[in-house]
C-alpha cells in the first residue's frame, strides 16, 4: 500500500512540502488504530483517545478531519459483531472524546475567538466564494491522470500474483 501511495504525485509533493495534511493524517490514522484497538481488545477508553485524536486533527486542518467518524459505523455494518445498541454506546464514548475538548475551548477566550474567526472566514466565506476552476470535471480529470501510474502498477502486481505466484 505504501508503494502505491507513493506513486501519486500529490502525495510525494505534499509530504516533501510538509503540508497540514501530513499532521492531520498522523492524527487520523492514529484515531482509526485506537478505534480498532478498542474493538479488538474491548477497552472502551480507547474510544475517548480516538475521539481526542480527531479533535487534534481538526485543529490541524479543519472539518476534513471528521471523516473517520464513519469508521465505527462501517465496521459495524460489515462485521456485525455487536448490536446496534452497542454501536450507539461506543459512539457516545467516541463523541465524548471529540466534543469534550471542544467544550473546554469555550473557556479559553483566545481559542474560542480563533475558532469563531476560522468558522466565519473559512467556512462561511468559502460557501460564497467564486469557483476557482473552469469546470467541476477538472478535479476528476486531474485525479484520473495522477492515479494512472498507481492503477497500472496495481494491475501488474495483481497479474503477477494471480498467474505467476498462483495465489487467489
Amino acid at each position: 500500500p505504501l508503494l502505491l501511495w507513493l506513486t501519486v504525485p500529490k502525495m510525494v509533493w505534499g509530504a516533501s512540502n510538509n503540508l497540514l495534511e501530513n499532521t492531520m493524517m498522523l492524527f487520523l490514522l492514529s484515531s482509526v488504530i485506537f478505534q480498532l484497538k478498542a474493538l479488538e481488545e474491548k477497552k472502551q477508553y480507547f474510544f475517548l483517545v480516538a475521539g481526542f485524536l480527531i479533535f487534534l486533527a481538526f485543529l490541524a486542518k479543519g472539518f476534513t478531519a471528521f471523516f473517520p467518524l464513519s469508521f465505527l459505523f462501517f465496521y459495524w455494518v460489515f462485521k456485525q459483531s455487536f448490536s446496534f445498541l452497542e454501536l450507539v454506546k461506543k459512539y457516545v464514548l467516541f463523541m465524548l472524546g471529540v466534543l469534550l475538548p471542544f467544550g473546554s475551548l469555550y473557556f479559553v477566550p483566545d481559542a474560542y475567538d480563533s475558532l469563531s474567526k476560522y468558522y466565519n472566514i473559512q467556512i462561511i466565506g468559502g460557501l460564497g466564494a467564486e469557483q476557482s476552476v473552469d469546470s467541476r470535471f477538472y478535479i476528476i480529470r486531474r485525479v484520473s491522470q495522477e492515479l494512472t501510474v498507481m492503477t497500472l502498477l496495481w494491475f501488474v502486481l495483481f497479474l503477477l500474483n494471480k498467474f505467476w505466484l498462483k495465489k487467489p
